[in-house]
């Protein structure tokens, strides 16, 4: 009888085990392969929030569909963006059934054009692992779109992290992640930065501040002057009177300053006693 029992029990806790695997959802792209459903990509225009529309036809039985982080829409375009779904998403699709559904899907390459209304794309998975480690990082948490899309550009097109937030935990642990996967500087500044889409559907990043701290060493007593200077050296801002430094020692000071406008490129803050530039660090605009 006991025996009897035990073959019982087995097969009941194989069908919880089964349930319970099946909760999240059967991929997307594994249903696609199988014919069990179609799957439409079409874009809305724009390049992030509300970019795909996903239409949806079901052949049999109802499914709970997973579209997974990482799925990608590419488009048949050279010149226009592919589109990535940062997390996963579950639809549930009914038996015989259609559904349309909005997806915010996000920009892999800045310097593409924003895609146009109306397209087609192709569903595929994403196979960069660096970009795949920082979304997985995300995991879990909420960002603002425009950090979304920060982090992905600075992945994918080597954008600057500046843009991401120190003063906030939880993004200052992700510029930080984004850092150490790209190998690139978690520089010293914060810009205030967004995006225009132009009508000819290029996206251009403009700058209107950048703030930080900057610290610094003093070796000698005097007035120190602070500039912002080009790379030729040429000096396009000179602020205050001169600050008196009566003791040499370690200092730090909160810069900020408004450029909105400034041509795009590289520019140093300098720190001057008398004629000798003592303190330099460098910004991208």
């Amino acid at each position: 009888m006991t025996k009897f029992i035990a073959l019982l029990f087995v097969p009941f806790l194989l069908s919880l085990a089964i349930k319970k695997l099946n909760t999240g959802g059967q991929s997307i792209h594994d249903l696609v392969k199988t014919g069990l459903i179609s799957c439409v990509p079409q874009t809305n225009g724009g390049y992030n929030e509300s970019s795909i529309t996903l239409k949806l036809s079901n052949m049999g039985k109802g499914q709970r569909v997973l579209i997974p982080l990482g799925t990608r829409f590419k488009s048949a375009v050279d010149e226009e963006q592919d589109l990535i779904i940062p997390k996963d998403l579950i639809v549930d699709l009914p038996r015989n059934g259609k559904k349309e559904v909005r997806l915010d899907a996000y920009c892999v390459q800045q310097s593409n054009l924003s895609p146009d209304s109306g397209q087609t794309f192709t569903l595929s998975l994403e196979q960069d692992e660096k970009l795949l480690k920082v979304l997985n990082f995300m995991k879990g948490n909420t960002y603002d779109s425009e950090i979304i899309q920060d982090a992905i550009w600075a992945v994918t097109d080597g954008e600057s992290v500046a843009a991401i937030n120190m003063q906030n935990d939880k993004e200052k642990s992700l510029r930080e992640f984004i850092c150490e996967v790209t190998g690139q500087e978690n520089v010293w500044y914060e810009l205030d930065r967004n995006y225009e889409e132009t009508t000819s559907r290029e996206i251009i990043p403009v700058t209107k501040e950048v703030f930080g701290n900057i610290a610094y060493e003093v070796r000698q007593t005097g007035k120190v002057v602070l500039q912002v200077a080009k790379v030729d050296g040429h000096v396009i801002r000179e602020l205050g009177g001169g600050m008196p430094i009566s003791r040499t020692g370690s200092y730090e000071f909160h810069f900020s300053m408004k450029v909105q406008g400034w041509e795009e490129g590289t520019y140093f803050v300098q720190l001057k006693i008398g004629e000798s530039i003592f303190h330099k660090v460098a910004f991208e605009v």
